[in-house]
């Protein structure tokens, strides 16, 4: 399929829509049971840890990185021993307790995580991406097979959309997707109730539980 050229409006800036990979990928996400975007994201950030063992763990780049912000935050720590293997974890814990070792009263890296960074530069990325894609009737169309947007995102695109046309549209929609998690909700609670204990419960409503509680997860505190 041949790129889409479109022009559209990012806060006062000219840009010309293109049909790229990230676009497809943002279409394909609509298809899961969670954000798109968030979606897209957990899969970069372990892509880019996985890449990090497989043939940078000795890159002089990437290692500087490691010293200048003295490791990593809590949540990419947990998220590098789960992902990482025993070797490349070895060398890089090795590399950063030497620097403490060498210098035990310097206080903790001034640098980022370089995790975090990365994290949201692929969100920026993203994001921007997801703002081009609604000016696409195509894309609505897979938007409208999905779960809706988690807060922070749906947000964080609504805020660069300078069409109020599309900004009164994301909106209902996102209103509409949340009704439908709220009439879930209502039925698995009244489920719930001894009096209607012989009706099922089915999969979309206890899905619902988690859709809504991801869709109310606050964002990462920055460091």
């Amino acid at each position: 399929m041949k790129n889409l050229h479109i022009p559209f409006l990012i806060k006062n800036q000219l840009h010309v829509i293109e049909k790229d990979n990230l676009y497809f990928d943002l279409e394909e996400a609509c298809k899961s049971h969670q954000c798109p975007v968030c979606l897209l994201l957990g899969k970069r950030e372990k892509r880019y840890i996985d890449s990090i063992f497989y043939e940078n763990v000795n890159d002089p780049g990437l290692r500087n990185k490691f010293r200048r912000a003295g490791g990593l935050c809590k949540s990419h720590t947990k998220l590098f021993l789960e992902i990482g293997d025993m070797l490349g974890l070895t060398i890089i814990a090795k590399d950063l307790l030497l620097q403490f070792i060498e210098n035990p009263k310097a206080a903790a890296g001034a640098a980022e995580c370089p995790l975090c960074l990365d994290y949201r530069e692929s969100e920026r990325r993203m994001i921007r991406a997801f703002a081009r894609a609604l000016t696409i009737e195509e894309f609505w169309t897979a938007l409208d097979k999905s779960v809706g947007l988690c807060r922070e995102h749906f947000r964080a695109i609504l805020e660069i959309l300078s069409s109020k046309t599309l900004q009164t549209r994301l909106i209902a929609f996102e209103k509409e997707k949340l009704q439908t998690q709220l009439v879930h909700l209502n039925s698995f609670i009244r489920k719930n109730d001894y009096r209607f204990q012989e009706e099922k419960i089915t999969a979309e409503e206890s899905r619902a539980i988690r859709l809504v509680w991801r869709f109310l997860r606050k964002e990462k505190p920055q460091r």
